[in-house]
Protein backbone atom coordinates (compact mmCIF):
# COMPACT_ATOMS: atom_id res chain seq x y z
CA UNK A 1 0.00 0.00 0.00
CA UNK A 2 2.74 2.25 0.91
CA UNK A 3 4.27 1.68 -2.37
CA UNK A 4 1.42 2.92 -4.82
CA UNK A 5 0.93 6.12 -2.48
CA UNK A 6 4.71 6.88 -3.46
CA UNK A 7 4.12 6.11 -6.95
CA UNK A 8 1.16 8.35 -7.07
CA UNK A 9 2.70 10.81 -5.36
CA UNK A 10 5.47 10.73 -7.27
CA UNK A 11 3.46 11.21 -10.72
CA UNK A 12 1.80 14.34 -9.53
CA UNK A 13 4.96 16.14 -8.73
CA UNK A 14 6.32 14.70 -11.70
CA UNK A 15 3.10 16.21 -13.80
CA UNK A 16 3.33 19.22 -11.48
CA UNK A 17 6.80 20.02 -12.41
CA UNK A 18 6.06 19.76 -16.02
CA UNK A 19 3.34 22.31 -15.65
CA UNK A 20 5.46 24.68 -14.11
CA UNK A 21 8.25 24.20 -16.78
CA UNK A 22 5.73 25.30 -19.39
CA UNK A 23 4.39 28.68 -17.23
CA UNK A 24 8.62 29.27 -16.95
CA UNK A 25 8.93 28.84 -20.34
CA UNK A 26 5.75 31.03 -20.90
CA UNK A 27 7.12 33.74 -19.01
CA UNK A 28 10.39 33.92 -21.07
CA UNK A 29 8.74 34.62 -24.25
CA UNK A 30 6.87 37.64 -23.33
CA UNK A 31 5.05 37.90 -26.84
CA UNK A 32 3.71 34.52 -26.29
CA UNK A 33 2.66 35.69 -22.43
CA UNK A 34 0.54 38.45 -24.16
CA UNK A 35 -0.94 36.73 -26.86
CA UNK A 36 -1.58 33.62 -24.38
CA UNK A 37 -3.62 37.23 -22.18
CA UNK A 38 -5.15 38.74 -25.01
CA UNK A 39 -8.59 36.85 -27.04
CA UNK A 40 -8.35 36.87 -30.46
CA UNK A 41 -10.55 39.89 -32.16
CA UNK A 42 -14.22 38.65 -33.78
CA UNK A 43 -14.28 37.53 -37.13
CA UNK A 44 -13.36 39.96 -39.61
CA UNK A 45 -15.50 41.15 -42.41
CA UNK A 46 -15.46 38.50 -45.18
CA UNK A 47 -13.72 39.87 -48.32
CA UNK A 48 -14.67 39.53 -51.89
CA UNK A 49 -14.19 36.18 -53.58
CA UNK A 50 -11.83 36.67 -56.36
CA UNK A 51 -11.26 33.23 -57.77
CA UNK A 52 -13.51 33.28 -60.56
CA UNK A 53 -13.94 30.83 -63.55
CA UNK A 54 -15.79 31.61 -66.80
CA UNK A 55 -16.32 34.28 -69.52
CA UNK A 56 -18.09 37.02 -67.46
CA UNK A 57 -15.60 37.13 -64.74
CA UNK A 58 -14.40 40.64 -65.20
CA UNK A 59 -18.48 42.20 -64.79
CA UNK A 60 -19.73 39.77 -62.17
CA UNK A 61 -18.52 40.41 -58.24
CA UNK A 62 -19.86 38.29 -55.17
CA UNK A 63 -18.88 39.70 -51.76
CA UNK A 64 -20.52 38.81 -48.35
CA UNK A 65 -23.50 40.60 -46.89
CA UNK A 66 -22.90 40.97 -43.19
CA UNK A 67 -26.72 42.06 -42.24
CA UNK A 68 -27.97 39.25 -44.26
CA UNK A 69 -24.87 36.69 -43.68
CA UNK A 70 -25.04 35.83 -47.20
CA UNK A 71 -23.38 36.13 -50.40
CA UNK A 72 -24.61 38.82 -52.78
CA UNK A 73 -23.23 38.68 -56.77
CA UNK A 74 -24.02 41.56 -58.76
CA UNK A 75 -23.56 41.79 -62.27
CA UNK A 76 -21.61 45.24 -63.59
CA UNK A 77 -22.51 44.78 -67.02
CA UNK A 78 -24.47 47.12 -69.17
CA UNK A 79 -25.65 45.13 -71.71
CA UNK A 80 -25.35 41.03 -70.83
CA UNK A 81 -27.20 38.59 -68.49
CA UNK A 82 -25.06 36.34 -66.37
CA UNK A 83 -25.51 33.41 -64.55
CA UNK A 84 -24.03 32.59 -61.25
CA UNK A 85 -22.91 29.64 -59.65
CA UNK A 86 -20.82 29.23 -56.17
CA UNK A 87 -20.80 26.16 -54.04
CA UNK A 88 -19.39 24.81 -50.64
CA UNK A 89 -19.09 21.66 -48.83
CA UNK A 90 -22.77 21.09 -48.01
CA UNK A 91 -24.42 22.65 -51.14
CA UNK A 92 -24.50 25.42 -54.51
CA UNK A 93 -26.36 28.14 -55.31
CA UNK A 94 -27.17 29.74 -58.52
CA UNK A 95 -28.46 33.21 -59.73
CA UNK A 96 -29.41 34.71 -63.06
CA UNK A 97 -28.40 38.54 -62.99
CA UNK A 98 -30.07 41.06 -65.42
CA UNK A 99 -27.71 43.59 -66.80
CA UNK A 100 -26.30 45.92 -63.82
CA UNK A 101 -28.68 43.34 -61.19
CA UNK A 102 -27.69 41.90 -58.22
CA UNK A 103 -29.21 38.70 -56.00
CA UNK A 104 -28.10 36.82 -53.24
CA UNK A 105 -26.71 33.19 -52.90
CA UNK A 106 -28.32 31.24 -49.88
CA UNK A 107 -24.50 30.55 -48.97
CA UNK A 108 -22.24 31.58 -45.41
CA UNK A 109 -19.43 30.48 -47.18
CA UNK A 110 -17.84 29.50 -50.61
CA UNK A 111 -15.50 26.84 -51.07
CA UNK A 112 -13.27 27.46 -54.31
CA UNK A 113 -13.92 29.62 -57.23
CA UNK A 114 -17.25 30.71 -58.41
CA UNK A 115 -18.46 30.24 -61.77
CA UNK A 116 -19.86 33.51 -64.23
CA UNK A 117 -20.90 33.10 -67.22
CA UNK A 118 -22.76 35.27 -69.90
CA UNK A 119 -26.21 33.93 -70.50
CA UNK A 120 -27.44 33.58 -74.38
CA UNK A 121 -30.56 34.64 -73.69
CA UNK A 122 -32.24 35.82 -70.41
CA UNK A 123 -32.14 32.99 -67.77
CA UNK A 124 -34.77 30.77 -67.58
CA UNK A 125 -36.50 32.15 -71.33
CA UNK A 126 -36.55 29.78 -73.24
CA UNK A 127 -35.06 30.36 -76.61
CA UNK A 128 -37.34 32.35 -79.64
CA UNK A 129 -38.06 29.70 -82.13
CA UNK A 130 -39.78 30.23 -85.67
CA UNK A 131 -40.58 33.87 -86.52
CA UNK A 132 -41.80 36.61 -84.47
CA UNK A 133 -45.09 36.97 -83.33
CA UNK A 134 -45.93 40.40 -85.16
CA UNK A 135 -45.65 38.80 -88.80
Amino acid sequence: MKGRKGRMRLRMVTAGSAMLTGLVMLAGDAGALARARIPSPPLMARPAVVDCEGGACSQVSVTFDEERQQYRAQNNSADHWARVTASNMAGSASACLAPGGAAYLPLKSISGPYHAAYAETRCGEPEATGPPTGE
